[in-house]
């Protein structure tokens, strides 16, 4: 979910991507939306989100998305989860 997340983000938009995952994600996706909650230290990040002001929800998307690098990085590193980008073409992108 690390590496679909920012795209879902970027087509839906922040409340509705958060939205969708706390409402249809796994126990792991949710425990992943926590871990986002604690990074930019906000208590729930989806309800957060709906609410914030125009210039907060913008602030926000930004560092949900600068978290989400994090995690992505997290994940192909540690836990040798690779991007479906890397696994279509064989690990070789160009």
């Amino acid at each position: 979910m690390a590496h679909k997340l920012p795209v879902l983000i970027r087509k839906a938009g922040l409340a509705q991507a958060l939205g969708f995952v706390e409402s249809r994600g796994t126990s792991s996706q949710q425990l992943l939306l926590d871990h986002i909650s604690a990074a930019v230290g906000v208590e729930n990040i989806a309800e957060y989100s709906r609410k914030a002001e125009l210039t907060e929800y913008m602030k926000l998307t930004n560092d949900v998305m600068t978290a989400l690098v994090w995690y992505k990085r997290f994940a192909v590193s540690v836990l040798g989860v690779e991007s479906a980008a890397e696994e279509d073409t064989g690990g070789d992108i160009r």
